[in-house]
């Protein structure tokens, strides 16, 4: 915005880098959505069944996530090891070689991948050791309370 007003020119450089954040910012940020429980999920039918089932599937989710997200990052880092190969660089002004942002992309889905692996293996430990509030703390579908609490807003009753 500054530069439009001083020299009459917007940066489009601006937004290459902002495109390169935010692709860091989604690899990054699906690691959290893995710990916080932010993903959506549609239980309504698993909230009534026995919790033997539900952790089965529960279990089933958690890996099959863990699965998308190794591969999203084993295809990553086919995409960064191409750019190093061909010593590819954006085609602004810029010229920022592309291993510099599809790197960082990459080691947000590692990231990711490695958060995503550990969540099942470490609900498993929690089933082992009888331990169930463990375990729906880890892959457990969140209840309303803790949803109400995610969000930011107050239960009915402690407004009151």
């Amino acid at each position: 915005m500054i530069a439009r007003l001083l020299i009459n020119r917007g940066l489009v450089e601006s937004f290459e880098v902002s495109g390169y954040a935010l692709a860091a910012c989604i690899g990054l940020g699906l690691a959290f959505t893995v710990t916080t429980k932010a993903n959506i999920r549609v239980d309504f039918l698993t909230a009534k069944l026995p919790f033997a089932l539900r952790a089965a599937f529960d279990l089933l989710a958690a890996s099959v996530l863990a699965v998308v997200a190794l591969a999203l990052a084993w295809f990553a880092y086919g995409t960064v090891a191409q750019s190093v190969a061909m010593n590819a660089k954006s085609i602004s002004q810029l010229q920022v070689p592309m291993v510099i942002p599809q790197g960082i992309w990459w080691l947000g889905l590692v990231w990711f991948a490695i958060v995503a692996v550990l969540a099942p293996l470490q609900a498993i430990r929690s089933l082992i050791w009888h331990d169930r509030p463990g375990f729906e703390a880890r892959i457990g579908s969140a209840d309303v309370q803790q949803e109400i609490s995610q969000s930011g807003l107050k239960a009915q009753k402690d407004q009151t």
